[in-house]
């Protein structure tokens, strides 16, 4: 299922460039990352960063909620299952036909937030 991430700092980067401009005042702005990754994706530069390969289990709304029996934790994760049941891509396309904008790549703002250097990841 792909899911689409925003490196922080480009994000805040272009909400002080929409702040500064008084068009942009009272409208919806989503700012895009690079496009969707899915979780495989993020557990393959996981395994990169951690040096090993994580087993990895997909689990269902119905184990979690079997799960949240005896842990609060994974009782409250029911309730945001649906975030993670279906895609979730920004639509920024009104951001980037306003501004020239290139996202950093999943690959470069992760390996940034560790304190990687991104060519030691590929």
């Amino acid at each position: 299922m792909e899911r689409e991430y925003v490196f922080m700092p480009d994000a805040a980067k272009a909400l002080v460039r929409l702040a500064r401009e008084d068009h942009a005042a009272g409208q919806a702005w989503n700012v895009p990352g690079e496009g969707g990754i899915t979780g495989h994706q993020v557990i393959k530069y996981a395994s990169k960063i951690l040096g090993y390969e994580p087993k990895v289990v997909s689990v269902k709304k119905w184990m979690l909620r079997l799960l949240g029996i005896g842990d609060k934790t994974m009782r409250e994760m029911v309730e945001l299952y649906y975030l993670y049941d279906r895609p979730f891509l920004l639509d920024g396309q009104k951001y980037q036909t306003h501004r020239r904008y290139s996202a950093n790549t999943f690959s470069s703002g992760s390996s940034t937030n560790v304190g990687l250097d991104e060519k030691s990841l590929n």
